[in-house]
């Protein structure tokens, strides 16, 4: 299940940074990628912890989900994203650094 016609978009940046650093996603590290609150994350949960019980994969955190599968779930093609991002420092559209926010994770 993609996500589309939503509101909410997951920031490419983030995505990137959250899919190498995290094994396991956790509401917080939701919100932050979708910009949703606590509801939205929950909602967001859904279809990865059921893809996730289909493939009977298990967290060991609780309330996470397994990120490589809730980017499945989400429709969110890592790959694509990290072209889109390089292409976007080639034309100098955005700075080279990573999002800011990961300096003080």
């Amino acid at each position: 299940m993609a996500i589309t016609n939503r509101r909410h978009l997951p920031d490419i940046r983030t995505a990137i940074e959250l899919y190498y650093t995290k094994v396991e996603l956790s509401s917080d590290d939701i919100c932050r990628l979708f910009g949703v609150g606590s509801s939205g994350a929950t909602k967001l949960k859904r279809p990865a912890l059921k893809l996730m019980a289909e493939r009977k994969v298990h967290c060991w955190l609780p309330h996470a989900v397994n990120t490589k599968l809730a980017y499945e779930a989400w429709g969110i093609d890592v790959k694509d994203y990290e072209e889109r991002l390089a292409k976007l420092r080639k034309l100098k559209l955005i700075d080279q650094e990573v999002s800011s926010s990961s300096e003080h994770s």
